[in-house]
């Protein structure tokens, strides 16, 4: 592959990730979020009778929206890592070595 075509590849990548990102952080975050919130608020447990406990509730999705970010920071970084290991492990250009040959002839 040539560095044109890595090029394009890492930019689209980059780009795809943050287009998902971006419309799943808006609908998560501003609508779902939100609104899960509010009906587990309502139906708590140590106020209104209801069968959530609000706490762990929040809790728990604190942790899924974390490691929802994480996990998109996760997916934009590949195509970097990947650039920078294969620049890493790239061979300097070398000339072929002289070739070595025995002395001819006999031993006294």
């Amino acid at each position: 592959m040539d560095t044109f075509q890595t090029v394009v590849i890492v930019l689209v990548w980059t780009f795809a990730v943050i287009l998902v990102y971006s419309i799943a952080n808006t609908m998560i975050f501003g609508y779902v979020d939100p609104t899960m919130q509010d009906m587990a608020y309502s139906s708590r447990d140590n106020i209104t009778g209801g069968f959530v406990n609000y706490e762990n509730y929040v809790d728990r999705t604190n942790m899924i929206k974390a490691g929802f970010n994480i996990a998109c920071f996760i997916l934009l970084l590949i195509p970097y890592a990947y650039l920078f290991v294969r620049l890493l492990l790239k061979k300097e250009q070398t000339v072929q070595p002289v070739p070595y040959y025995a002395p001819q002839g006999g031993g006294w």
